[in-house]
């Protein structure tokens, strides 16, 4: 049986997924990193920090509540990526930005 969502859920299924898109359409490409717009690049993942985790409970969202096995690894799953994503993006992204920002 599909879990029907309510309307104050669609800002969350909807639009993390969606803002989480745009904001990888800025991401700058590090071709060479002295180059890059170290402000973009900071902007950037500050927001994934956010949103990557916002993006995984938003597909937890349409997992069946009373799923069985499948559905609850799938939400550990969700949590683990949420959790060690963020924390790469944290150290890669941030931390390059960072240094890259300090060697000027």
């Amino acid at each position: 049986m599909m879990n029907r969502l309510r309307l104050s859920e669609i800002p969350l299924v909807v639009g993390a997924p969606a803002l989480l898109a745009l904001v990888e359409l800025l991401h700058p490409q590090p071709h060479d990193l002295l180059q890059l717009d170290v402000g973009t690049w900071l902007a950037v993942h500050y927001a994934q920090i956010l949103l990557f985790p916002l993006a995984a409970l938003a597909v937890a969202r349409f997992l069946p509540r009373n799923g069985g096995v499948a559905a609850a690894v799938s939400r550990m799953a969700l949590f683990l990526f949420a959790a060690t994503w963020t924390a790469w993006d944290a150290v890669a992204g941030v931390g390059t930005g960072l240094l890259v920002k300090a060697a000027r």
